[in-house]
């Protein structure tokens, strides 16, 4: 859990590896945003083509401050893909529920085309994504619980 001020929107990098799952799962509270989990229909996602693998460094915030012009310039923000709630399964089999994250939240991920399921798939292992929600104002401080994690390994 963290706790910080947002004022517009909210981005989180996040990308997956060689191994055969990804997911983003995670449940933010405001006073201006009230109570915000992914799965909502708010998050959007940009795939930025970059490659990042198992124990890569994290991007700069330089790196996300291109990749958001160059989504914003490009119109190609995407809705995200949806997937199953917290502590279900594939997902509840390898790593069970996250703690301080209600059942509701759901793991998403980019759409992948050809996958099925693209938080269960590795159709689309090494990209780099940045997921973005807009904050509503005034913006209050979050407190997050924040659970990357993934079938094998940890998800960032």
């Amino acid at each position: 859990s963290w706790s910080f001020n947002a004022t517009s929107e909210i981005y989180i990098a996040a990308w997956s590896d060689i191994y055969i799952a990804q997911g983003f799962l995670a449940q933010f509270s405001s006073a201006s945003l009230g109570t915000l989990l992914t799965g909502d229909a708010r998050w959007r996602v940009y795939a930025t083509g970059a490659a990042r693998t198992t124990g890569a460094a994290h991007p700069l915030a330089a790196e996300i401050a291109t990749d958001v012009q160059a989504a914003d310039t490009l119109g190609a923000w995407e809705q995200t893909y949806v997937g199953v709630n917290n502590g279900a399964g594939p997902w509840g089999e390898i790593v069970g529920q996250i703690a301080n994250i209600t059942t509701d939240a759901r793991w998403i991920w980019h759409n992948t085309p050809g996958a099925v399921d693209p938080t269960t798939s590795s159709l689309g292992r090494g990209e780099l994504l940045v997921f973005s929600v807009t904050v509503p104002t005034p913006a209050a401080a979050f407190a997050v619980a924040l659970a990357p994690f993934a079938r094998r390994t940890r998800r960032r």
